[in-house]
């Protein structure tokens, strides 16, 4: 019988560091792959419009990890879209503010390099609304124009 505890001691064990580290080798990838420039690039790369973050953290102590966006501010495609953060002049009138963006992910995701999603959370958000004419269509300005011809 003490043989039988003694490999579910360290059956149980094994499993316990197996956890910690695709939790670890996650959050390494995590902090690795996705820099503010690389979140930036890639909201900027689908949507038609510009994006300024001030920072990010990553928070994978609980299930699912959080990624949090800090100073994130949205407005109209300008000619500093697409260049580097450090450059970039501050943005004049952004349409959308929010002191932080709570985005819960999966880590499964993370370790095949992609953010999936679990939750979407703005803190202190702040929305400028413009009333738009009948011609727009709504929401039609905000994706790409490559996504909205089929190219991508």
């Amino acid at each position: 019988m003490k043989k039988v505890w003694k490999w579910l001691t360290r059956i149980l064990v094994v499993g316990v560091l197996l956890v910690v580290g695709v939790v670890l080798v996650a959050g390494w990838m995590a902090r690795r792959y996705l820099t503010p420039e690389a979140v930036v690039e890639a909201v900027e790369g689908e949507l038609n419009l510009r994006m300024d973050l001030a920072g990010l953290d990553w928070k994978m102590a609980g299930m699912p990890a959080n990624l949090v966006l800090h100073g994130v501010q949205l407005g109209e495609r300008d000619q500093w879209a697409g260049t580097p953060l450090e450059g970039r002049p501050e943005m004049a009138d952004p349409a959308i503010e929010a002191n932080e963006v709570r985005v819960a992910v999966g880590l499964s995701g993370l370790l095949r390099k992609r953010v999936e999603v679990k939750e979407f959370v703005l803190v202190e958000p702040s929305v400028r609304m413009v009333m738009e004419t009948e011609e727009h269509a709504l929401g039609s300005e905000l994706v790409a124009s490559e996504k909205l011809s089929g190219k991508s």
